[in-house]
């Protein structure tokens, strides 16, 4: 594994660790939980090494307003840990296109 590459999956996993403690273990098992009916085991392993799986399956359980709530505080994590919002854009597969706003308005 790369140093850049290595680097992005302990910044992934550190905004992780910061997600969870924030909204809490009750959280954290409500997630893991949904996740398992997807066949997903570890959660923060899935976040960290395949972005785009959890997407979608966080997707597919919670629905996309969900999703757009949880990246609202994600990057709110990156501002405040001092990580580019953009690294998350690029890891969950926004497009770059795509205005946040515009999104939120279709739902």
């Amino acid at each position: 594994m790369s140093r850049s590459a290595s680097l992005v999956k302990r910044k992934l996993e550190v905004i992780y660790e910061k997600f969870i403690n924030l909204q809490g273990a009750d959280f954290e098992r409500v997630l893991q939980f949904h996740m398992s009916l997807r066949n997903i085991k570890n959660v923060k392993e899935v976040f960290v090494k395949e972005p785009l799986k959890f997407k979608e399956a966080f997707i597919d359980i919670f629905g996309e307003a969900a999703w757009y709530i949880m990246l609202d505080v994600l990057k709110n994590i990156c501002r405040k840990a001092g990580i580019e919002e953009k690294m998350l854009e690029e890891l969950f597969g926004l497009n770059r296109n795509e205005k946040e706003g515009d999104i939120l308005q279709n739902i």
